[in-house]
């Protein structure tokens, strides 16, 4: 039996149902080397390259603006990974990130959106390439050159409903921060790849291993790409997010999935994480 595809257009929100997969014909995915869409697909990265995350703590489902979502809170955690991965995101030349979610409230003190620490021991040089708030209202770029530490600050306020952030990285050029498809500040990366630990960590919605640290927010979609995104790719994700998923109505195996429904509110059940790392 041939599965029924679904492609959802730029209106569409996330479906409830069925299997997200890549359309790898789609331009925007081009580069693709890890995708999340944790409210309907848990921890699986659906392009296999990075692998499968775990839960930092507590991880529950929602209903939000898009449709399912991860939900973390100021107390509860998101997902993330440690050692094992793959140098095209530890010591890249060019690298994107692209997270799409929907803020419960102020953030934190250095809350982390999206993207990649040096290590899971909160030590220098921090990040190798991260969106993250040092405050409830702004959005800093974080990354490392050789070692050596920088950031960018966006200046950022809180609109209401959904951001999308996204942050371009390339040695010898710039790193780029983009707040709903607007570039907010650029600076030089550095003239060296990023330096990685063994316990480098990739994290959605968390900061291992300080669970003080997740995003109060839900979260849509987190994507990562080999290569720098254009201004124009960045406004293309924000105007058709999910045009280059396409949906099987076969669903993901139980094991995957929460005990209860998760759907009937907008806060579902805790869900059991499976995956590496």
């Amino acid at each position: 039996m041939v599965a029924t595809v679904f492609k959802p257009g730029r209106t569409l929100a996330i479906p409830v149902w069925g299997k997200p997969r890549i359309d790898w014909t789609h331009p925007l995915a081009n580069g693709l080397i890890s995708c999340f869409v944790p409210g309907v697909a848990a921890g699986i990265d659906l392009t296999s390259t990075v692998g499968d995350l775990t839960a930092d703590t507590s991880v529950v489902l929602g209903v939000s603006q898009e449709g399912p979502a991860l939900v973390t809170t100021v107390s509860a955690g998101g997902l993330y990974k440690t050692g094992g991965l793959p140098s095209s995101i530890t010591g890249f030349n060019q690298l994107s990130l692209y997270y799409r979610g929907y803020p419960l409230g102020n953030q934190n003190t250095y809350t982390h959106w999206f993207g990649i620490l040096y290590s899971n021991t909160d030590s220098n040089p921090y990040h190798i390439a991260s969106i993250s708030s040092p405050g409830p209202t702004v959005v800093w770029l974080e990354w490392n050159s050789g070692g050596s530490y920088s950031h960018l600050n966006g200046g950022y306020v809180w609109p209401s409903g959904v951001v999308r952030l996204a942050g371009t990285f390339n040695v010898g050029g710039n790193a780029s921060l983009y707040v709903n498809a607007v570039l907010q500040e650029a600076k030089a990366f550095g003239a060296s790849q990023p330096t990685s630990s063994a316990s480098s960590t990739l994290c959605v919605q968390s900061y291992p291993p300080d669970t003080d640290r997740p995003s109060n927010a839900a979260c849509f979609l987190s994507l990562i790409y080999n290569r720098e995104l254009s201004a124009n790719e960045v406004a293309a994700l924000d105007s058709d997010p999910y045009g280059f998923l396409i949906w099987d109505e076969q669903e993901w195996p139980a094991l995957f999935m929460a005990s209860a429904p998760v759907f009937a509110a907008s806060v579902g059940a805790t869900m059991p994480m499976m995956g590496v790392g």
